[in-house]
Order: structure tokens, then C-alpha cells, then sequence
């Protein structure tokens, strides 16, 4: 029972974080700007890509960053793997992938994600060792 009433209010606490007001897009939360641009971008991915190819992509894309960020040399946390394909649908949201070569801007965002992660850390540290002493 305890363990339900913590899902709960997480569930309720979700609804009113940045992560669900600012980072989750649909069609219904988005300005007039942005409906215009996500329209063009649609125009642009439908004249060469079907929805389900588009679709397929996605899921290559996200496959790519987690390959990438596993590989045997680089080997990132899963939760910079997980930023990074964040950042990629993000940019693809508005971006049409005619415009921009998917790999590079895949590779890209796995680059920006580790950046900011380790900088989150290490300001973390800085703070923690600033307050110590």
C-alpha cells in the first residue's frame, strides 16, 4: 500500500515538472511558431520517408546512440544514453531528417549529454567540497 501511494504522488509530481511542461511536446501544447515549423518539417520527412520508415528510423537512431555509448572503448552510463536520445528526438522534432545526416547529429547529441552530465557532477562536487570546508 505504501509503495503505491509513493508511485502516486510521483505520477502527480510528473504532471507539474519541467520534464512534462517543457519537454514533452505534442500537437496541442505547442505555439503557433512551432506548429508551423513541425508542419513544414513533416512536409519535408513525408516527401521522402513513409510514417513507418520515419518510425523505423527513430528506433535506428535510438539503437545507434545506445551502440555508440556501449561501445567497448567509450562505455557512458546508461543515463547519458538515455539523455543524448532525448536530446535526438527533441531535434528531430523540428528538424527534418533530409536537413541534417541522423548519425552525425546521433553522435552529437551523445557528445552534448556526457558534457552536461559531467558538468552536473562536477558542480555537484565543487558545491559538496565549497560547503565542507
Amino acid at each position: 500500500r505504501k509503495g503505491i501511494a509513493i508511485i502516486q504522488e510521483w505520477r502527480r509530481a510528473f504532471f507539474h515538472s519541467l520534464h512534462c511542461t517543457e519537454w514533452l511536446k505534442n500537437e496541442d501544447n505547442l505555439s503557433a511558431e512551432q506548429k508551423s515549423m513541425r508542419e513544414e518539417k513533416k512536409k519535408r520527412d513525408d516527401s521522402i520517408l513513409s510514417e513507418e520508415d520515419q518510425k523505423i528510423l527513430r528506433v535506428h537512431l535510438s539503437a545507434f546512440v545506445s551502440a555508440l555509448g556501449k561501445h567497448g572503448k567509450i562505455r557512458l552510463r546508461q543515463r547519458i544514453i538515455s539523455t543524448a536520445t532525448v536530446y535526438l528526438a527533441r531535434f528531430f522534432y523540428f528538424n527534418s531528417f533530409r536537413d541534417f545526416h541522423p548519425h552525425l547529429i546521433a553522435a552529437t547529441a551523445l557528445l552534448l549529454a556526457a558534457k552536461v552530465i559531467i558538468a552536473l557532477h562536477i558542480t555537484r562536487l565543487c558545491v559538496l567540497k565549497l560547503s565542507a570546508g
